[in-house]
């Protein structure tokens, strides 16, 4: 509520469709982990969602794709099911695909190779940010505006996150590492590509919130003064642009 940057963000042409496209990632994550945490857990729904992503947004389906084939490398427990992740897929996501997108060319065949000239133009074309590096500083600035205060937060969280870890179950360590792994992919994905835009980063605010609440709730249970002082130092910041706004 504090966040002066929210209508901003939300209230433009891409309103529907990147809060849309949040939702289904929020989704995928969460329905991933409880397949999981299930002995038989199913992949079906979140295989679902990967359709309904594929068809509300095709060009973004590398990030859920990236974030889970580094799961299945860096997670022993989601390693275990990679043969059902692959399976359900074969029976869900291939049908899916094919019968939307199919159909969705045949309708526009004369429009479909503006349309994939048009996507590969704006990924690979020139770009207010060059490099890597250079589109990694500009989600930055970004970011300090689109997630103030809360980003200033961060460091403080991160820390706190890493002891935290520790001390956990390893089913809910996975689950936390799950959300910092898609954070990390969203990241990746749109540095990747030459085109950049402040919404592209809407994707990634619920991953960086989720990690701050538990880095923050850890500081929180140790009882720390410091936690105490960072939320007030927080609040400060967020009051500053209603004082003296830039």
């Amino acid at each position: 509520l504090g966040n002066y940057a929210f209508v901003y963000l939300h209230g433009a042409r891409t309103g529907e469709l990147e809060t849309g496209v949040t939702l289904l990632l929020v989704g995928l994550v969460a329905t991933f982990i409880r397949a999981l945490q299930r002995p038989k857990g199913s992949f079906v729904l979140h295989h679902l969602l990967l359709v309904a992503l594929l068809g509300w947004k095709a060009p973004v389906v590398p990030i859920p794709i990236l974030a889970e084939i580094a799961a299945f490398a860096l997670l022993p427990a989601a390693r275990r099911r990679g043969a059902d992740w692959l399976r359900t897929g074969l029976w869900v996501v291939v049908p899916g695909a094919l019968i939307w997108h199919g159909y969705q060319a045949w309708r526009m065949q004369a429009f479909l190779p503006q349309v994939v000239d048009a996507i590969g133009a704006q990924a690979g074309g020139p770009s207010m940010a060059q490099g890597l590096l250079g589109r990694a500083a500009w989600y930055l600035e970004r970011a300090w505006f689109g997630a103030w205060p809360q980003i200033a937060l961060l460091p403080a969280a991160l820390f706190a996150l890493r002891e935290h870890l520790k001390t956990l179950s390893s089913e809910s360590a996975d689950a936390v590492r799950l959300v910092a792994i898609f954070f990390v992919s969203i990241l990746i994905f749109y540095c990747s590509i030459s085109k950049v835009g402040p919404w592209y980063l809407n994707h990634s605010y619920p991953f960086l919130a989720i990690l701050i609440a538990i880095g923050m709730l850890a500081l929180i249970r140790h009882g720390t003064a410091f936690s105490a002082a960072l939320f007030v130092f927080a609040l400060g910041l967020a009051m500053i642009p209603y004082i003296a706004p830039p």
